[in-house]
């Protein structure tokens, strides 16, 4: 499931969570989340092996919070991934096995070695 807005007010994911079997989610700027509480929406997706999110939302996971069937991560170039965001993905993803996205030699450096990544 892809998730695109055209219009800069929406609501983020609130609602997703309806949809407990999504394996896969691709947000755009305008439905990633905004703020912790959007993040918690998305971590009651179970089944979820694939996201894709822009950078900045990244910097709002709450401490604590843990997606731990996300295997694969793709951040698009809104941004570079900071090193130390990169270093807290591994506990908030515990099954991520692969990145993809924007990430400097910093960030990479930051990821543990099981976790490939690809950058574009």
């Amino acid at each position: 499931m892809n998730v695109y807005s055209v219009t800069p007010d929406s609501a983020g994911p609130v609602g997703l969570s309806r949809h407990r079997g999504l394996r896969s989610v691709s947000l755009g700027e305008c439905w990633a989340p905004r703020d912790p509480a959007e993040w918690q929406e998305l971590a009651l997706l179970t089944k979820l092996a694939e996201l894709a999110v822009p950078g900045p939302a990244l910097d709002l996971v709450p401490d604590g919070l843990s997606m731990p069937s996300v295997e694969q991560l793709h951040v698009p170039r809104s941004r570079s991934v900071s090193p130390e965001v990169a270093g807290r993905l591994p506990a908030v993803f515990p099954a991520l096995r692969s990145v993809s996205g924007h990430f400097d030699d910093a960030a990479i450096a930051a990821l543990p070695p099981h976790i490939q990544a690809t950058i574009s």
